[in-house]
């Protein structure tokens, strides 16, 4: 596989369960899964903001910290394997 298309991959890997745990956590947040304490920034969310439902299904949302945990375990893994593998590049490279 070409350099460019590990990194290409190694960047969706990456990005799509980050975008997902964002958009996990805005959802649990507007339909009340995550509760944010007072004196944040969250008292300017205008009410509007929560009123309606969510796109995600119940079973996500409910279980939002697992959804998030899980991503962020996965974004931690292709880091190690990101790693790894680019120790192992570089040993060939000293090897030969």
């Amino acid at each position: 596989m070409s350099r460019a298309v590990r990194r290409i991959a190694l960047l969706i890997l990456t990005l799509v369960p980050a975008g997902f745990a964002v958009l996990v956590a805005v959802e649990a947040i507007r339909t009340g899964g995550f509760t944010l304490g007072g004196d944040s920034a969250a008292d300017n969310i205008p009410d509007s903001f929560y009123e309606t439902d969510s796109f995600l299904p119940a079973g996500i949302l409910d279980n939002a910290g697992w959804v998030i945990a899980a991503c962020i375990a996965w974004i931690v893994v292709v880091g190690l394997l990101a790693g790894v593998s680019a120790l192992r590049r570089t040993g060939t490279r000293r090897t030969n």
